[in-house]
């Protein structure tokens, strides 16, 4: 096959842009730039960022390029005034993602060609649900008029969840619990967070109870209990997914101060429920063991638990999973919060909130070396 000029895709120049802070050089942009991979206007944005980090980190190009030709397609352009050897070129980016994203990760080989026979894109589904309807007898077809590539029209709002108000405009600082003076270093942190989130007036927003795990499909985020939660994904993919999640609602990755509404309406709570005051500072912003699933030791890798554990004051899964924030313009960064089943829960507690400088595109993994010490994340979404 012939292939389309080399282009320098945009998704790629923003990979590159971003590196750039990372001590990427122009030799070695150019460089990059210069294995002119194929087909790159076929592919999804998220696959070409991917295979940019791939060129980045060093794997070969030609690997890549080998990749892209295995998930390259062709098919039939039917009703053409062409010839009939005239075709449609296409690149199953679903499945090549997977892939990329398991070389990033440092995957065995086999564990990713299982991965890719247990998935089904939209590329195979479509070619499975055509060669089902074509096995069927044409007058079943006709009888029962099966309209091809229509579908019900469904409001976002029908998918949204089950959520709970965090009642930020009611925190003041003249709140029992506010009065409390703080003990330990993460305690003073916490209250100057809750005091920057009354001042700046936060508005209320809704939380969905339960941290998010995948739909059936892979390719988005649902919010139910017993679930595995969603992990492995990188920030990019999350800010994007969270917006498209539930857009009538502004459904949207929460910001840094948001989260820190969030933890003094939490504190607030527990101490409405009785909890003493010092105490609930101390299980929120010093030792989290009580109210989150962590490492038994901070040492030894825990076991996840199903979405929907461990109810506390309304919320659950508040430590099963880091939480990833809105990127925020003023550090250039985004931040991660709490800990996970692979932290200590004196070093991750769930008031605990860091920036982690990674590329935007990097999935959040305890088998990515870039994320080791954060363990697993998930997107910490919000609503309106």
């Amino acid at each position: 096959m012939v292939y389309a000029k080399p282009i320098i895709h945009t998704g790629m120049m923003s990979v590159i842009r971003r590196e750039f802070t990372f001590g990427l050089t122009i030799e070695r942009a150019k460089e990059i730039v210069s294995y002119n991979i194929p087909m790159l206007e076929l592919l999804s944005y998220e696959a070409v960022c991917y295979i940019s980090d791939c060129l980045i980190e060093g794997i070969n190009p030609g690997r890549i390029k080998d990749l892209i030709e295995r998930f390259h397609y062709t098919e039939p352009i039917e009703d053409s005034i062409y010839s009939t050897d005239k075709v449609e070129h296409y690149v199953d980016s679903e499945n090549l993602v997977i892939y990329l994203a398991g070389i990033l990760e440092g995957d065995d080989e086999k564990d990713i060609e299982l991965r890719i026979s247990n998935s089904l894109s939209s590329v195979q589904m479509k070619s499975t649900l055509l060669d089902f309807l074509n096995s069927l007898p044409s007058n079943i077809v006709e009888k029962n008029e099966i309209p091809l590539g229509k579908k019900k029209k469904i409001k976002d709002s029908e998918f949204c969840c089950d959520s709970v108000l965090v009642e930020a405009e009611g925190l003041s600082i003249g709140d029992e619990f506010m009065k409390h003076e703080p003990i330990t270093e993460n305690e003073k942190v916490t209250k100057e967070l809750i005091l920057d989130a009354i001042e700046n007036r936060v508005k209320n927003f809704y939380r969905p109870i339960y941290d998010p795990s995948f739909t059936d499909d892979g390719e988005g985020i649902c919010f139910l209990p017993n679930r595995f939660p969603a992990e492995g994904k990188s920030y990019e993919w999350w800010s994007r997914v969270a917006k498209d999640y539930c857009p009538s609602r502004n459904s949207r990755l929460g910001t840094k101060l948001e989260y820190g509404a969030f933890i003094g309406v939490l504190i607030k709570k527990l101490v409405e429920e009785g909890k003493d005051i010092k105490a609930a500072w101390n299980i929120v912003c010093n030792d989290s063991s009580e109210i989150g699933n962590y490492s038994a030791n901070g040492i030894e890798e825990g076991i996840y638990e199903l979405t929907g554990s461990r109810n506390v004051c309304g919320f659950f899964d508040l430590a099963n999973m880091r939480k990833i924030l809105e990127y925020d313009d003023e550090i250039d960064n985004c931040w991660i919060a709490s800990g996970s089943c692979f932290n200590s829960s004196t070093e991750f507690p769930v008031a605990y909130i860091n920036q982690i400088i990674i590329p935007q595109f990097t999935p959040f993994s305890k088998n990515n070396n870039k994320t080791r010490k954060h363990g697993s994340a998930s997107g910490w979404i919000v609503l309106s």
